[in-house]
C-alpha cells in the first residue's frame, strides 16, 4: 500500500482532506527538503564532499528559515516533524564543523538557537517523550561538541540546567529498571531511553567544560547528579558506567584545579556506595576502571580526597597542638578523624571477598594511616578472628596480615617531638583488636595445619611490626612508652607454652612438615629478643632441633630452623655447645661446614650457613678480625674446592675430624694459641691449633688431599688479608711432612705460578668458574680485562686488594701502561662491588699501613715504589669517589697519612718518582687545614706541585686565614708556585697579624714581586705612612703610579715627602701619557682622576680628557668614565659627543650580550654613578636613551638588579616629554623573563623592578590607565604590605580614579583556601593571589595568611614615596630605598608567609559574594539590601582581623573597619544567621559603641593590644566546647563597652576578685593571656599601657612560678624580647622593672637545674633540652639588653657601664 504520509508527518497532497493539507502548508517544507538533499548528497568525509551547495544554502540565508521551521513544528506540537527536523540539525552541525569555510556558519546557527530559540529546547524537553526529548538532547550534545567545544561556555550561559524536566528525564520508568541494558545493540540509537541519551549529553558536557566552570556545573546541580547516582547501579549499561567512571576519575579526581572539598561534595557517600556495586560485575574492563577510580579516590598522593592529618597516632598534633578531626564512635571507642568519608568508604568494601578489594583497602590505609585504628576496631565489631575453614576467615587473615605489614606512617617516622603517640592507636597498628589472645590460641591449636600456619604467620608479622616500632621509639626518645606497648602486646598473644606445645605436636605428628616448625622457631626467636625476661623454653627430648643436629647432613630448611634455634637459645639461659662433637658425629660447626661445602648445596644455602657460622664465632678471637673478609668464607671456599677433587670420603673425614679437634680446642684454650701466633706475626689462633693437631692426622695412605686442602686454605687466608709472611713461615716450619713442591706452588702468588696451579692435580682449576678470586689469580691479565666477571663476595673483593698489593712486590711486573690499565680495571670492579656492599672497606688499616711502609722502606726498589704509589693512589681515589665523608672522617687513616707525609718529606724531595707528587696531592685533599698548616710550617717541602696543592686547598677552605709569618715563608720559598693563591689571600683580606712595613720591605726588594706589591698596596692592609721610607727605592713608572694612587687615604696624615712624590709621578705621567699601553692605561687615568685637578693646569686636564674620550683606544672603559666624572666638564663638545657614543655603546651591550663580564659590570657601575651627576636626558638624544631603556625592559636584563637600578635612575631624572612611558610600561608587563612572575624571585629585585614600573607609570598616569595595564598589575600583585605590593596597589588606585575601571570586574571567581588545603598547596605549588584564566582572573585568599596577618599585624607602615620633580634622581632613589628597607623590616622573613595589606583585605572582603550578598527584597528607599554572612567572616578569620584593624594608625582603615562591623551588626539584627549569632551581635554592638567619638573622648582611645585580644575572644565564642568559652561569654555580657584600661580576661589574672582560683581553667586562661600578649604587643602605646597596668611586673612574677610548662616560659621570653624592640620598651624593663637582675637570677637558677639534671642518675634528655632552650633565651635577651644599654648614655651611667661583666656572667 502506498504511504499516505510524507517524511515530516503530514499527508501527501493526493490523499486526505483539504483541511489537513492546508495545515501542513502553513509553513514551507521546501527549505528542509533542500537541506536534507544536500546533506544526503555529501560524502562520508569532508575531503570527499562537495561543500559548495551547503555554502550557497547558507549564503542565501536559508539557515534562519530552517531554525524557524523547526521552531514552528515544536510550537504546534507536530512531534514527527519536530523530531525529524531536530535530527537534521544534529546531522548538520558536525558537517559544518568539518570544513573551514562553514565553521562560522555553524557558529552563527548555534548562537541563533541559544539566543532566540532556547524556549524550543525547553518545550521539547518538558515533553518528556523519548521521540522528542532524545533528538533535542543529541542536538544539545552536538552544540557542546561543535568545533572542539567552542560554544560550551555560551551553552552554559544560556541554558537553564535547573529545569525540573531534566530530573524527570533521568528518572527511569519501571520497565527500564526491570530490563537493564547490558550491551549496545546495533539499533541502540533508536531505542535509547531518555536517561541514556541525557547521560550521554551530560558526560560530554562535564568533560568538555573548562575546569573553573566545571566545578560550578557539578556543585550547583546536585539534583541532576543525585538522580544520576540513584539509579546508576540498576539502570545504566556497563558501557555507560565505564564512561561515567572514566569521567569521575579524569575530569573530577585528577583535575588539579579542584580542591578536596569539591571532590568530596560531588563524589559523596551515595556515589561511592553505588559504584562499589560494580566490583561484582562480570565486565573485566569495567571492574578494572572501578578499582582504578577507588585507588585514585583514596590513595593517590596527588589526587585523592584524603585531607592531611598532623595527628595520626597522636591525641593532638605535635605541630599545631590541636586535633581538628571529626569525632566518630566505633565499637564504643571514640576516634577523631580528618577523613570520615574515606572511613565510610572502607566500611562499604568487603576486602575478605576478593583480592582486588583487599589490595585497594590496603592502599587507602597506607595513604591515610589515621584510618588504620578505627578500621581495625570496625573489623573487630564483625567478630573475633576465630579460626574456621571458610573463605571469610582466609580472606580476613590475608587482610589482617597486610594491615600489620603496613609501614610506619611517614609523618610519625619524620616528626621530632617530646609527645608520645596514643598507645591504643599504636597497638591497633601492631595487633588489630580482632586478633584476640583466645582467637590466636584457638588457631594455633586447630586441627588443620594450614590454619596453624596462617596464625603463626600473623604472629610473626606482629613481632616484626613491634620490633620496627620499638626501634623507632628508641630513636625518637619515647623509650618510656616501650614497656607499655610490649606489655599490651604480650597480653594479646598466646602464652609461650602454647607455642612450644604446638611445635612439639606438629613435629611429632608430621616430621616431614618443616614449614610450621620453622615459623614457630621464628616466633620463639622474636619472643626471646623482645621479651627476654619472660622467655624460658623447655622442649622434650628428642625434639626437632636435636634430631636435626644428629643428622649426617643438613638441607636448607634445617639450616634455617637451626638459625632460629640458635637465636633464641641465648635467651634461654643456656648455650648450645656447637663446637663439641657427639659420640659418632661431627660438631654442629663441622656439620654446617659439610653442608656449606657440599657440591649439591645451592649458593643461597651456603650464604645462609656462612652468616650463621660468622654469628657463632662473633665475640671470639679464633680468627683474626682485622682481615678484609671473614675467614669463615675462606674456610668454606677451600673446602668446596677440595670436595670437588676428593676421590673418597675418607680423606674428607680426616679433614672434618681435624676441624672438630681444632675448633673445640680453640674455644676451650684460646689464649694458648694466641701466644703461639706471636712468632708468626699474630696470624689467626685457629691456624696454630691446626699446626698442633696436624701431627695426629692419619697420613699413611697415598692420598694427599688433606695436605692440598691445608695449602689451599692457607692460600685463601692470604687472599683475605692474613699476614702473607706469617702464613708462609708457619707452613714452612710447622708442616714439614707436606711436600715442598706443594708448599711452594700454592703459596706462590706471582704470575709465574699461574700455569702450574692450573694443573688438574692442584685442584684449583675446577674452582675458576665458581670463584672470582680463583679466576683472578689463575688467569692472565688479558683474560681478566676482557672478562665481564665481577666480584660477588667479600672474598672476591679482598682478593683484588691482596692481588694489587702483591703485584707491587712482584719484581717481574713492570711499571708501565699495561700495569696501570690492569690496576684501573680491578679498582673499578672493586668500587662497583663496594657500591652494593657498604660494609666492605677499601682502605682497611692493614692495607694502607702495608702499602705506605713499602714506599718508605729502603729495601724497596724504585719500580716497586712506583707501583705501590700508583696502587695506593688508585685505592684512595676509589674510596673518595664512593663516599668522601667516610674517608675524611676516618681519624685513624687521616692521622696516619699526615704523619707519614710529615715524616717522609725528605723522601718526597729527593725522590725521582714523578707520581710521588700525585700521591702527595691526593693526601692533601684528605687531611685537615691545621695539619696542612703544620706541614707547610716545617719548611721542608721542595715539591712545587705539593706546595701549590696545599695552598690551593687552604684558600678553598673559606674559614681559613693564613698567618703572616707563614705567608712570608711562602713568599720567600714558594713564590713561583703559589703566587696566585697568595695574591687571593691578600686581596680577600685573609691574613692574620700582618706587619705592613715588613711586607712592603719584602715586596719592594725584588721586581718579581711587583704583581704581589700591586695587590698588597690596593688591599686593606696597606698603610700609606709605612711606605714613606721605601719611596726612594721604588723604580718603574707603573709601580710609582700604583703607590701614588694609594698614598692618600681617608684620615691619613700625608707627609710633605709623599706629596712631592705624588706630584713628581703625576708630572712624569703627563709627559708621556700618550705612550700608555693596554696594560697600564688604567694606572695613568686613575692617577689623573685622583690628582689631575690638583697638580695639573686646566689646559693640561682638558688635553688629557680630550685624548681619553677621543683618541684613546679604550675610551669606553670604566676608568674613562671615572675620569669624566672627576673632571666634571660636561659642557665640553668632546665630552658631549663621548656621552652620546658611550650611551650607544652601553645600549649595544644590552642588545648584543646576555651576561655581564666583570669588565661590563664595572662600566655600568661607573656610568650609573655618572648619571647621578648629570641629567643624561639634557645631554644625549632622547631617542638613544629610550632605545636603551627598551633594550633593558624587553630582555633578560630586567632580572639584573644593577641594570634595573641603572634604568630606574635614568627614568627618575626624565620628564614626561622625554620618555616613552606607555611603550616601556607595556614592555615590562609583557616581558617573558620578568622575574616577579616567579615566586622564588629575589624580593629586592622585585621591588626595584616595580619601582621602575611605578616611576614610568606615574610619568604619564592618564596615558597608562587602561584595562590591559590594570590586569597585568593585578597578576603581579600579592596583596601584602611589602614595598612592591604597596606601589602596585597605588597604581591600581590611580587607574581606578583616573579611568573609572573597577578592577573587581576583572575577577571571574573567588577562591578561599582553608587550613586543610595545605597538602593541595604542596602538590600544585604556591598559589598566587591573582591567577589569569581565559574566563578572567581567579582571586585566591588563604586562611593561613589571614590568621598570620592577624597575629603579626603591623600598626604603622611607612608612607608611600613621592617622586618629586624638584629632587635629583639620587635623592629620590634614596627615598625609594628607604621605603623598601622600612617595608622589608615589617615583612616576614619566611617567604611562604604573607601579611595582607589591611586596606586591600578590608575592601576585597566586601566584594566577595559568598561573604556579602544582595538580598532580593528592597528596603524603604527602594535599594537592594546588603547582607553580611557573619559566620563565614568568623570561620575565615576575617572578623578577628577586622577587629584588630581598629587599632591601626591609619584613620581611613579604622573608618572602613568600623563601617564593615556596623553592617555586620545590622545583618545579625535582621537575621541571627547561626546558633551563636546573638552573642556576636552583642559583641559587635559593644565594639561600635566603644569606637564612638564621644566614648573615646570620655574613656580614652583603646590601644591596639586590646583590639587584638577582643578579636581573639571571637575564636573562643566560635567554639563552645573550649574551656574558656564561658569566661569569654561572660566578658561580652559584663559591660556595654570595651574598657580602654583592661585587656579582656586578663585583669582577674593580675588581681583576682576571689581568693580561690579554679586551677582547672587557670593555666588555660594564663596560656591564652600570654599568647595574647606575645602576638598583641605592637607599638609604644601598648608598652605604655602595660606599664600603667602593672602587667610587666606581673609578668616577672609569673615567670618565677615553678609549675609553668616549657611553652609558657618560652612565651614569656618572647614577650620580653618583643618589648625590647619597641621604642623605650627595653629601657623601661631595665630601669622600672629590674630586668637585668631578674634575668641574672633566672640564669643562675637555670644553670643550677641544668647541672643537677646532668649529674643525676636519671638524665632526662627532654628536661635537658628544655633547660638549654631557656638558657639560650636568657642569653639572647641579655644580649639585647646590652645593645640597648650601649645605645643610650643614660643607661650606661645607670648600669655603671657594667655591660662587659653582664655578658661574661650570663652569656659565657
Amino acid at each position: 500500500m502506498e504511504n499516505r504520509y510524507n517524511k515530516y508527518g503530514g499527508h501527501n497532497k493526493t490523499h486526505g482532506n483539504n483541511e489537513k493539507v492546508v495545515q501542513s502548508n502553513d509553513v514551507d517544507n521546501g527549505v528542509l527538503d533542500t537541506l536534507e538533499t544536500i546533506l544526503n548528497g555529501m560524502g562520508p568525509t569532508s575531503a570527499s564532499s562537495n561543500y559548495q551547495p551547503l555554502i550557497q544554502f547558507f549564503r542565501k540565508g536559508f539557515a534562519n528559515q530552517v531554525v524557524q521551521t523547526w521552531s514552528y513544528y515544536a510550537q504546534t506540537n507536530n512531534h514527527p516533524k519536530t523530531s525529524h527536523s531536530t535530527s537534521l540539525l544534529v546531522k548538520l552541525l558536525p558537517i559544518l564543523a568539518a570544513h573551514p569555510d562553514t565553521v562560522q556558519q555553524g557558529s552563527a546557527l548555534i548562537r541563533l538557537i541559544l539566543t532566540d530559540y532556547m524556549k524550543v529546547l525547553y518545550r521539547c524537553l518538558n515533553n518528556l517523550r523519548a521521540q522528542i526529548a532524545n533528538p533535542i538532547l543529541r542536538l544539545m550534545k552536538s552544540i557542546v561538541l561543535y568545533n572542539n567545544s567552542q560554544h560550551v561556555e555560551d551553552f552554559l550561559a544560556y541554558f537553564d540546567l535547573s529545569l525540573p524536566s531534566l530530573i524527570k528525564l533521568l528518572t527511569p520508568v519501571k520497565t527500564e529498571t526491570d530490563n537493564k541494558p547490558q550491551k549496545k545493540s546495533k539499533n541502540a540509537k533508536f531505542h535509547k531511553t531518555t536517561r541514556e541519551t541525557f547521560l550521554d549529553f551530560w558526560i560530554i558536557l562535564i568533560s568538555k567544560t573548562p575546569s573553573i566552570l566545571r566545578r560550578d556545573l557539578l556543585t550547583d546541580h546536585s539534583k541532576i547528579m543525585g538522580a544520576w547516582f540513584k539509579f546508576i547501579d540498576k539502570n545504566d549499561s556497563d558501557e555507560l558506567v565505564e564512561r561515567a567512571v572514566t569521567l569521575f576519575t579524569e575530569s573530577i579526581l585528577e583535575e588539579k584545579f579542584f580542591k578536596r572539598t569539591t571532590k568530596c561534595k560531588v563524589l559523596n557517600e551515595l556515589t561511592i556506595s553505588k559504584l562499589h556495586h560494580f566490583y561484582y560485575s562480570n565486565n573485566k574492563e569495567l571492574l578494572k576502571k572501578i578499582n582504578h577510580f577507588f585507588v585514585v579516590y583514596g590513595s593517590s598522593p596527588e589526587f585523592s580526597i584524603a585531607y592531611p592529618d598532623n595527628c595520626v597516632w597522636f591525641e593532638e598534633s605535635p605541630i599545631t597542638g590541636a586535633n581538628t578531626g571529626a569525632e566518630i564512635t566505633v565499637g564504643q571507642k571514640v576516634f577523631k578523624l580528618h577523613n570520615k568519608l574515606l572511613f565510610n568508604l572502607l566500611r562499604v568494601f568487603k576486602p575478605w571477598e576478593d583480592d582486588l578489594q583487599s589490595s585497594t583497602v590496603i592502599k587507602v590505609l597506607a595513604h591515610t594511616p589515621e584510618l588504620v585504628a578505627p578500621y581495625c576496631t570496625y573489623i573487630a565489631t564483625l567478630g573475633a578472628h576465630d579460626p574456621k575453614m571458610t573463605s571469610y576467615w582466609f580472606g580476613m587473615t590475608l587482610l589482617l596480615s597486610r594491615i600489620i605489614e603496613l609501614d610506619v606512617p611517614e609523618f610519625i617516622a619524620n616528626i621530632e617531638t617530646d609527645s608520645t603517640p596514643v598507645t591504643n592507636l599504636v597497638l591497633e597498628n601492631i595487633i588489630p583488636s580482632s586478633l584476640t589472645k583466645l582467637a590466636l590460641t584457638k588457631a594455633l591449636q586447630h586441627d588443620k595445619k594450614i590454619v596453624q600456619q596462617l596464625a603463626c604467620q600473623l604472629i610473626v608479622f606482629v613481632f616484626q611490626k613491634l620490633h620496627k616500632i620499638l626501634k623507632m621509639y628508641n630513636q625518637k626518645g619515647w623509650s618510656s612508652q616501650r614497656a607499655v606497648i610490649t606489655t599490651m602486646v604480650l597480653k594479646s598473644i598466646p602464652d609461650l607454652q602454647i607455642f612450644t606445645s604446638v611445635l612439639t605436636q606438629a613435629y611429632m605428628n608430621d616430621k616431614d612438615n618443616e614449614i610450621l616448625p620453622l615459623t614457630i622457631a621464628t616466633i620463639l626467636g622474636c619472643y626471646g629478643n623482645i621479651f627476654p625476661n619472660f622467655f624460658a623454653v623447655s622442649l622434650p627430648s628428642p625434639n626437632i632441633f636435636t634430631d636435626i643436629l644428629e643428622k649426617e647432613s643438613f638441607n636448607g630448611m634445617d639450616v634455617a630452623i637451626l638459625d632460629q634455634f640458635l637465636q633464641f637459645q641465648k635467651f634461654n639461659g643456656t648455650q648450645m655447645k656447637w663446637w663439641n662433637p657427639t659420640a659418632n658425629q661431627s660438631s654442629l660447626f663441622c656439620s654446617l661446614l659439610k653442608l656449606a661445602s657440599s657440591k649439591n648445596t645451592k649458593n643461597t644455602v651456603t650464604l645462609k650457613i656462612t652468616r650463621l657460622l660468622i654469628g657463632l664465632l662473633h665475640g671470639t678471637v679464633i680468627f683474626d678480625s682485622k682481615v678484609l673478609a671473614s675467614p669463615v668464607i675462606a674456610l668454606i671456599n677451600s673446602l668446596q674446592i677440595v670436595a670437588l677433587g676428593a676421590k673418597s670420603s675418607d680423606s674428607m673425614n680426616k679433614i672434618w675430624k681435624l676441624l672438630d679437634e681444632c675448633i673445640a680446642r680453640c674455644v676451650k684454650t684460646i689464649y694458648k694459641y694466641v701466644d703461639m701466633s706471636k712468632e708468626y706475626n699474630y696470624i689467626s689462633p685457629f691456624i696454630m691449633a691446626i699446626t698442633e693437631q696436624w701431627k695426629y692426622v692419619d697420613k699413611n695412605d697415598n692420598d694427599d688431599i688433606i695436605s692440598k686442602w691445608l695449602c689451599i686454605f692457607m692460600r685463601m687466608l692470604v687472599l683475605i688479608g692474613e699476614s702473607e709472611s706469617g702464613v708462609i713461615n708457619v707452613v714452612k716450619n710447622a708442616f714439614a711432612d707436606i711436600p715442598e713442591t706443594l708448599k711452594d706452588s700454592y703459596l706462590d702468588f706471582s704470575s709465574d705460578a699461574v700455569e702450574t696451579l692450573k694443573a688438574e692435580e692442584y685442584l684449583l682449576s675446577g674452582a675458576i668458574d665458581l670463584s672470582y678470586a680463583q679466576f683472578l689469580y689463575l688467569s692472565k691479565w688479558g683474560t681478566i680485562e676482557a672478562s665481564q666477571r665481577v666480584p660477588v663476595s667479600d672474598l672476591d673483593a679482598s682478593s683484588i686488594i691482596v692481588k694489587l698489593c702483591q703485584m707491587t712486590d712482584d719484581k717481574s711486573i713492570k711499571y708501565d701502561g699495561a700495569f696501570k690499565n690492569f690496576v684501573d680495571e680491578l679498582s673499578s670492579k672493586l668500587a662497583g662491588y663496594c657500591l652494593s656492599s657498604k660494609e666492605f672497606q677499601i682502605l682497611a688499616e692493614s692495607t694502607y699501613k702495608s702499602l705506605f711502609s713499602k714506599i718508605s722502606s729502603e729495601t724497596t726498589t724504585q719500580i716497586q715504589k712506583e707501583k705501590t704509589i700508583f696502587v695506593i693512589n688508585v685505592l684512595i681515589q676509589a674510596a673518595l669517589a664512593l663516599d668522601h665523608n667516610i674517608v675524611v672522617n676516618d681519624d685513624k687513616f687521616v692521622d696516619f697519612v699526615f704523619k707519614w707525609l710529615l715524616g717522609n718529606t725528605s723522601l718526597i724531595n729527593t725522590s725521582e718518582i714523578d707520581i710521588f707528587d700525585d700521591l702527595s696531592v691526593g693526601i692533601v685533599s684528605i687531611i685537615s687545614d691545621e695539619q696542612l698548616t703544620a706541614l707547610l710550617s716545617e719548611n721542608s717541602i721542595q715539591s712545587g706541585k705539593l706546595v701549590n696543592a696545599i695552598v690551593e686547598k687552604l684558600y678553598e677552605s673559606s674559614g681559613y686565614n693564613v698567618e703572616y709569618t707563614l705567608l712570608v715563608m711562602l713568599i720567600a720559598k714558594y713564590f713561583d708556585v703559589a703566587s696566585s693563591e697568595m695574591q687571593l689571600f691578600i686581596k680577600d683580606g685573609r691574613i692574620q697579624n700582618v706587619d705592613s712595613k715588613d711586607m712592603l720591605s719584602i715586596l719592594i726588594s725584588d721586581v718579581k714581586y711587583s704583581g704581589l706589591l700591586f695587590t698588597f698596596i690596593e688591599s686593606r692592609y696597606f698603610t700609606p705612612s709605612d711606605i714613606e721610607s721605601y719611596i726612594p727605592k721604588i723604580e718603574g713608572q707603573d709601580i710609582k703610579m700604583i703607590v701614588a694612587n694609594n698614598l692618600f687615604r681617608a684620615n691619613d696624615i700625608v707627609s710633605e715627602n709623599n706629596e712631592d712624590f705624588v706630584k713628581q709621578v703625576v708630572e712624569e705621567s703627563y709627559s708621556n701619557y700618550k705612550e700608555m699601553t693596554g696594560s697600564n692605561f688604567k694606572l695613568y687615568l686613575k692617577l689623573f682622576t685622583n690628582f689631575g685637578k690638583k697638580y695639573l693646569s686646566a689646559e693640561q686636564n682638558l688635553e688629557i680628557i680630550n685624548f681619553a674620550t677621543d683618541q684613546l683606544e679604550h675610551k669606553y672603559s670604566d676608568v674613562v668614565i671615572e675620569l669624566v666624572k672627576a673632571y666634571n666638564m660636561f659642557d665640553e663638545e668632546n665630552i658631549l659627543k663621548w656621552l652620546g657614543k658611550m650611551t650607544l655603546y652601553i645600549t649595544k651591550i644590552f642588545t648584543k650580550r646576555e651576561i655581564f663580564t666583570e669588565k661590563y659590570q664595572s662600566i655600568l657601575s661607573q656610568f650609573t654613578e655618572l648619571i647621578q651627576l648629570v641629567n643624561l636626558w639634557d645631554k644625549v638624544n632622547t631617542n638613544i636613551i629610550n632605545s636603551q631603556l627598551e633594550a633593558i625592559v624587553s630582555k633578560k636584563w630586567i632580572n639584573n638588579l644593577k641594570v634595573v637600578n641603572y634604568a630606574l635612575l635614568l627614568v627618575l631624572s626624565a620628564k614626561q616629554k622625554h620618555v616613552q612611558s606607555a611603550r616601556l610600561v607595556q614592555f615590562i608587563l609583557n616581558n617573558e623573563y620578568y622575574s616577579v612572575n616567579k615566586t622564588e624571585s629575589d624580593e629586592k629585585l622585585r621591588y626595584q623592578t616595580i619601582a621602575l614600573l611605578y616611576s614610568l607609570f606615574t610619568i604619564d598616569a592618564f596615558g597608562n590607565s587602561n584595562i590591559t595595564v590594570q590586569k597585568k598589575l593585578l597578576i603581579l600583585y600579592n596583596g601584602s604590605i611589602s614595598g612592591a605590593d604597596r606601589l602596585i596597589l597605588q597604581m591600581l588606585e590611580i587607574i581606578e580614579s583616573t579611568s573609572s575601571l573597577v578592577w573587581v570586574n576583572n575577577v571571574f571567581t573567588w577562591d578561599f583556601l582553608q587550613d586543610d588545603d595545605e597538602q593541595t598547596l604542596e602538590l600544585i605549588g604556591n598559589t598566587k593571589l591573582f591567577v589569569e584564566q581565559k574566563e578572567g582572573l581567579i582571586l585566591t585568599l588563604k586562611k593561613k595568611d589571614i590568621l598570620f596577618s592577624t597575629e603579626n599585624y603591623r600598626i604603622e607602615r611607612p608612607q608611600l614615596p613621592e617622586l618629586s620633580i624638584n629632587k635629583s634622581n639620587s635623592e629620590i632613589m634614596t627615598i625609594l630605598e628607604s621605603f623598601y628597607d622600612d617595608s622589608e623590616y615589617l615583612t616576614p622573613s619566611n617567604a611562604s608567609n604573607v601579611i595582607y595589606d589591611p586596606l586591600f583585605l578590608l575592601l576585597v572582603s566586601i566584594q566577595n559574594k559568598e561573604l556579602v550578598d544582595e538580598k532580593s527584597g528592597t528596603d524603604e528607599n527602594g535599594s537592594k539590601k546588603i547582607v553580611f554572612q557573619v559566620k563565614k567572616y568568623l570561620t575565615a578569620g576575617l572578623l578577628q582581623y577586622i577587629i584588630g584593624t581598629l587599632g591601626d594608625s591609619n584613620k581611613d582603615i579604622v573608618r572602613i573597619a568600623r563601617l564593615i562591623i556596623t553592617q555586620m551588626m545590622y545583618s545579625l539584627e535582621d537575621n541571627q544567621q547561626f546558633k551563636d549569632g546573638n552573642i556576636f551581635k552583642i559583641l559587635l554592638k559593644k565594639i561600635i559603641f566603644s569606637t564612638e567619638e564621644k566614648q573615646i573622648e570620655e574613656n580614652g582611645s583603646i590601644v591596639p593590644i586590646i583590639w587584638y585580644s577582643t578579636g581573639r575572644i571571637c575564636n573562643l565564642l566560635l567554639h563552645p566546647t573550649t574551656q574558656l568559652y564561658e569566661k569569654a561569654y561572660r566578658w561580652v555580657l559584663n559591660s556595654p563597652l570595651i574598657r580602654s584600661n583592661d585587656i579582656p580576661m586578663m585583669y582577674e589574672m593580675i588581681s583576682p576578685s576571689k581568693p580561690d582560683i579554679n586551677f582547672e581553667y587557670f593555666y588555660a586562661q594564663l596560656s591564652w593571656v600570654l599568647r595574647t600578649l606575645e602576638d598583641g604587643i605592637r607599638c609604644k602605646g601598648d608598652v605604655d599601657f602595660l606599664k600603667r597596668r602593672s602587667v610587666m611586673e606581673w609578668l616577672s612574677n609569673v615567670s618565677n612560678v615553678p609549675y609553668l610548662n616549657a611553652n609558657m616560659n618560652s612565651t614569656i621570653a618572647a614577650i620580653i624580647y618583643k618589648i625590647q624592640r619597641i621604642e623605650d620598651g627595653g629601657s623601661t624593663l631595665i630601669t622600672r622593672f629590674g630586668g637585668l637582675s631578674d634575668l641574672e637570677l633566672k640564669h643562675i637558677g637555670i644553670e643550677k637545674d641544668l647541672k643537677d639534671v646532668v649529674s643525676s642518675s636519671d638524665k632526662s634528655l627532654k628536661r635537658q633540652l628544655i633547660l638549654k632552650e631557656q638558657k639560650l633565651n636568657t642569653e639572647q635577651i641579655m644580649g639585647s639588653y646590652v645593645e640597648i644599654i650601649r645605645s643610650k648614655k643614660r643607661l650606661v651611667d645607670w648600669t655603671m657601664d657594667d655591660t662587659e661583666n653582664l655578658i661574661k656572667r650570663v652569656c659565657h
